[in-house]
């Protein structure tokens, strides 16, 4: 089955384009963290707008997790998109202080709880469940911190997350604002 590129509009929402637009992604072949890492957002954005909700009893446990883009980063001129392959690369190092998230069982209706991995340690929790995507209405993980035992600055977060391989999975992180979401970044998480 052929798909139609996606890109990514202002709001980092995917759009369909006429085309050869965005770069293509072969999914086929996508099996770790590190194969994300050189996407664009855009193909990021493609790729998300392909995946599918996670099946919650898979994604039970803990999930290491990556961070893969900064959408803002590249509307610097000249040096964005450097900086953002420079803070991703640094990510990527045993440095970086979140290492994944923890998600519990899952409970009745699609719903599950967990934390962030923050240095080994189960730090910001929030709560999730399947429903429509705040970018494209298509179903996804929504992850929200909204609890509080929060910082006040987190608590307006999303988190969504869909399947794009096996034990692979993607989303943005985003904040909504008066024109929609605004995505903050891509990560993505991995089991296995």
């Amino acid at each position: 089955m052929r798909h139609r590129p996606f890109v990514a509009n202002v709001h980092g929402l995917p759009e369909r384009r006429r085309g050869n637009g965005a770069a293509q992604v072969d999914v086929e072949r996508l099996r770790t963290l590190d194969d994300l890492e050189t996407l664009s957002p855009e193909q990021l954005a493609t790729l998300y707008a392909g995946g599918r909700p996670p099946q919650l009893g898979v994604l039970a446990g803990h999930a290491r997790g990556r961070l893969l883009s900064v959408p803002a980063l590249h509307a610097v001129p000249v040096v964005g998109a450097l900086l953002d392959r420079l803070l991703i690369r640094a990510a990527a190092l045993p440095l970086n202080p979140w290492r994944g998230k923890t998600f519990a069982a899952p409970a009745e209706h699609h719903r599950t709880s967990g934390d962030n991995d923050v240095l080994g340690r189960a730090l910001l929790p929030f709560d999730a469940h399947v429903e429509k995507s705040a970018l494209d209405h298509a179903p996804a993980l929504i992850i929200r911190y909204a609890r509080p035992e929060n910082p006040r600055l987190l608590r307006p977060v999303v988190d969504e997350l869909r399947e794009v391989a096996r034990g692979l999975w993607l989303g943005p992180s985003y904040v909504r604002g008066p024109n929609g979401p605004r995505i903050l970044v891509w990560f993505a998480v991995a089991k296995g």
